[in-house]
């Protein structure tokens, strides 16, 4: 909003200045009558009309803002509901501490994003090492982040890598069979796939 705000004002004082500095009486004239010219058809427009349109607009664009935030909740609370022991008896540490890395490579995905599309959580995650001291990352985690970066000198391409693992950690879980069925792993997929698209934001390659 910040800078249609300012084209707006550097476009009308290009137009002052033009009419004051540059234009001679005749031109002036001219101008103004052009300017009456189009001040008498906005009569054929409504007001309401463009302002409700412009509005529209405007909340509409907040709202997709506003949808683009992933929210965590949904995806765990299906990664709790179908990772569950099985009759053989799975040891529930180990699923315990799986369900607690996927979460966590979850708000990883989420933090990697947000650090590349807003200003106060790069401050407060400037570096991969910051993030790893949050407990976002362990550290052969931001070794392999840092070598993907080193190798193809982007480091915007490193936003699938928290779902790649999302996703092998599932896998392995379905072989297990600590995931009761197809079915439920591909509900588990589909959700964790549509909290990846809730963070896709425009203008950045994920």
């Amino acid at each position: 909003m910040l800078l249609e705000f300012l084209l707006w004002i550097l476009g009308y004082y290009l137009v002052f200045a033009t009419y004051h500095l540059l234009l001679t009486a005749t031109w002036q004239r001219e101008f103004h009558s052009l300017a009456q010219h189009i001040n008498s058809r906005l009569d054929y427009l409504s007001l309401s009309f463009i302002l409700g349109f412009f509005v529209s607009l405007v909340v509409d664009r907040w709202k997709r803002m506003f949808d683009n935030i992933g929210f965590i909740d949904s995806p765990c609370l299906l990664l709790n509901a179908y990772v569950r022991p099985n009759a053989e008896g799975t040891n529930r540490e180990m699923l315990r501490l799986q369900r607690r890395n996927i979460a966590r490579w979850l708000c990883l995905a989420q933090v990697l994003v947000l650090r590349d599309v807003s200003v106060r959580v790069r401050k407060r995650f400037p570096t991969l090492e910051a993030v790893e001291e949050a407990g976002y990352l362990e550290p052969a985690e931001r070794e392999a982040i840092s070598q993907v970066v080193e190798v193809t000198k982007n480091r915007f391409q490193v936003y699938w890598m928290p779902f790649n693992w999302v996703y092998t950690a599932l896998a392995r879980l379905r072989e297990m069979d600590v995931i009761k069925g197809d079915r439920l792993f591909a509900n588990l997929l589909l959700g964790m796939r549509h909290f990846r698209d809730s963070m896709q934001v425009r203008g950045v390659g994920f």
